[in-house]
């Protein structure tokens, strides 16, 4: 029977988020995943999804303008590495920047607005030394305070700091890495 409208009718539902990346036999990345082109395993049970919707990303570029490897890394790699980015992320997707050297710091609060972003990679300048871990902490809590979903992190680094040892470096990661952002690393 049709329920009345003072009636509310309940509907128990659940979602679970899963990041998906699909590629073909050659290698190459495939877009436009439907339902049917998935199955989802569960304690050896398979299941269909009833739904795939693409979440708009929400990605921090974070760009290593230090000098430690000058013969290497160059502020104009840099900046057209994370040019590329921006300029391959979709219209829906939101983009803040990052840039580290001497101390790590925000040039690009979360934007779609793609000339803004080139302008704040422009503004970017090298700097001597690498804070590495700063940037890695203040990534976290730039994103983890975000509130936002599909949290993407992408450091265009050589990996180097100039203020912290490899014991500090790998604690920095690995609070980075049990949070619920998806890292990326481009590295010289």
């Amino acid at each position: 029977p049709s329920p009345t409208p003072e009636e509310p009718v309940k509907v128990a539902t659940e979602e679970i988020k899963l990041n998906v990346l699909a590629f073909d036999k050659n290698g190459e990345f495939v877009s436009g995943v439907k339902a049917e082109d998935l199955v989802i395993t569960e304690d050896n049970i398979l299941h269909q999804p009833s739904s795939v919707r693409r979440l708009p990303a929400n990605v921090l570029i974070v760009m290593d303008t230090g000098g430690e490897l000058h013969s290497v890394k160059t502020l104009e790699k840099t900046k057209k590495a994370a040019a590329g980015i921006v300029a391959a992320l979709k219209p829906e997707d939101s983009v803040a920047i990052m840039q580290y050297s001497d101390k790590a710091e925000i040039v690009a609060e979360w934007t779609s607005d793609k000339p803004r972003l080139y302008a704040a990679i422009d503004r970017t300048g090298f700097g001597r030394r690498s804070a590495f871990v700063k940037a890695l902490k203040l990534s976290k809590d730039f994103l983890s305070k975000s509130g936002l979903d599909n949290k993407h992190l992408v450091l265009i680094t050589d990996g180097t700091d100039s203020f912290n040892d490899l014991a500090s470096t790998q604690r920095a990661m690995r609070g980075l890495l049990s949070s619920d952002i998806t890292v990326h690393v481009l590295s010289y």
